[in-house]
């Protein structure tokens, strides 16, 4: 699927199960590839076309932690129900599970505009995922989530944003500025290719390969006040995130050719409630 077909902004995305069927990320909306101008924000960053390893997506690929139902089975939105063989305990996101049930998508497409729908056939959610493209230079996802079932659903939602920004290594260049003074604490094993300053992420050096940047408790101050907002660039390349949630805390992750803020926004719904969040990408 093409957006933007006329438009300086161009967002290729792939139909639900098609070109990634594996069971971390949500299957709606996945991309695969963005460009702005004729420069690619958002391409390939890995190696091989298996559907089935778990992080073989790319751009603004969305990942629900899983939910534990009261039965004891592992429900991810956006996949289904997972067959997760010694429960809670042994449950490891990089894992490829059987799908045990799942649900029914259906597509709609403008030639601006992708709304995919995810309705659970046992009755637990319905969701509703809408890519839109905002203007010359921007788009928008937004979300809708409805909690129809018995019990109360509470997880997390995260964007990955894997943004490449053409580019086939990670190094000096590449920058995350924030409206506020960053904290968090590297993995023992970083790089110190990435560094903390002030309100930004900077890398300093080339990420080698096979090295990883890692933060798993990212902030800065004042994310959790009305949404969060963060630009990524490289360059002259540069991309506004900003979204209506507020952000309960974001992983930084790196390797030598992608470079990822992932923020966290918590959902939770009693039965009968629904949740409405938005993210919108501004390239310049």
């Amino acid at each position: 699927m093409l957006l933007g077909m006329d438009s300086l902004l161009r967002i290729e995305m792939s139909d639900p199960g098609t070109t990634y069927r594996a069971t971390r990320f949500d299957w709606t909306g996945v991309f695969e590839r963005v460009t702005f101008d004729g420069k690619e924000f958002a391409g390939r960053w890995f190696d091989g076309d298996d559907p089935l390893k778990h992080d073989n997506l790319c751009g603004m690929s969305e990942e629900f932690l899983p939910l534990w139902l009261s039965d004891g089975r592992c429900l991810k939105i956006g996949v289904g129900i997972l067959d997760v063989p010694g429960g809670r305990d042994e449950y490891d996101q990089f894992r490829l599970y059987d799908i045990v049930r799942g649900g029914e998508f259906s597509v709609g497409k403008a030639d601006d505009m992708v709304r995919t729908t995810r309705h659970f056939m046992d009755g637990i959610y319905d969701y509703v995922k809408t890519v839109r493209i905002a203007g010359q230079n921007s788009f928008v996802i937004e979300h809708h989530i409805e909690n129809i079932g018995k019990e109360a659903l509470s997880t997390f939602c995260y964007n990955h944003n894997f943004l490449t920004f053409a580019m086939d290594t990670v190094g000096p260049g590449r920058r995350f500025d924030f409206p506020g003074a960053v904290s968090g604490h590297w993995r023992e094993d970083s790089t110190p290719a990435a560094v903390m300053e002030g309100k930004s992420i900077v890398f300093k050096d080339m990420v080698e390969r096979g090295r990883k940047a890692f933060c798993a408790d990212l902030r800065y101050e004042g994310c959790d006040r009305g949404g969060y907002s963060f630009r990524a660039s490289q360059g002259e390349m540069s991309v506004d995130v900003g979204s209506d949630a507020p952000m309960e805390y974001a992983v930084f992750w790196s390797n030598d050719r992608v470079a990822c803020v992932e923020p966290y926004v918590k959902i939770a719904l009693a039965p009968g409630e629904s949740f409405d969040w938005k993210i919108e990408y501004l390239f310049r």
